[in-house]
């Protein structure tokens, strides 16, 4: 049984090593001493709480910026890159190898053993265990960065056109109420929509288009 728990953090004290530093983090995961962190050039390790940083990935060449990396029910390694493609990595293997060349990848979450590999103009499944590919959902959208899935689709942001979603056969907007259209980040909890724009967080239900800022404090208590 899992257990949600939130803490509130008052103190923070920056992390970091020549190997790293300068470099923005695309992603962060952490569990009692171990750090994994991902860059535009590699991932790297720390198993002292970021006292000392090794490149952990052998293999993925020109990342420019790491999507994701995750772990398929054989416990192989999958990893998106967003410049190069994507990679996977055995249990058995010491390198990554490359799946998936091109350009332009979006990020998607792992459904099952089903990866989304999301690239100019076209969402296709592809089975991570099987290597076959599935169903290709053409798109007349371009620089798709992340995909979140939903009942009957899925919804995906952009960096210049906001949220849009895919059901059944066809796509539809799913913007109203959103100020700004430059998605920077963007995830899904539960049956609410979360969007991080320069213009602050913004949220709505899945079921219609009725996006409202999130306020937050931005300095002293939450």
């Amino acid at each position: 049984r899992y257990q949600s728990v939130a803490y509130e953090i008052t103190d923070w004290t920056p992390v970091s090593s020549p190997a790293i530093v300068g470099q923005a983090a695309e992603f962060v995961a952490g569990a009692k001493n171990l750090i994994v962190t991902g860059s535009w050039d590699s991932i790297y390790t720390s198993a002292n709480s970021g006292a000392t940083w090794h490149r952990s990935i052998k293999g993925i060449r020109d990342g420019f910026r790491f999507l994701s990396i995750q772990a398929a029910s054989d416990e192989s390694l999958w990893a998106i890159a967003s410049h190069t493609g994507v990679y996977k990595k055995s249990a058995t293997d010491e390198m990554f190898s490359l799946v998936q060349p091109g350009t332009n990848f979006g990020s998607a979450a792992l459904k099952g053993d089903s990866l989304a590999v999301i690239t100019d103009y076209r969402v296709r499944m592809y089975n991570v265990i099987t290597g076959a590919w599935g169903k290709t959902v053409n798109s007349p959208l371009y620089f798709i960065d992340d995909l979140v899935y939903a009942n009957n689709g899925f919804f995906v942001s952009t960096k210049t056109t906001g949220v849009h979603r895919y059901i059944g056969t066809e796509w539809r907007t799913f913007n109203t109420g959103l100020t700004d259209l430059g998605i920077k980040g963007f995830g899904k909890t539960g049956d609410t929509l979360f969007v991080g724009t320069a213009l602050g967080i913004f949220k709505t239900n899945t079921a219609t288009a009725q996006w409202t800022s999130v306020p937050f404090a931005t300095t002293g208590d939450p």
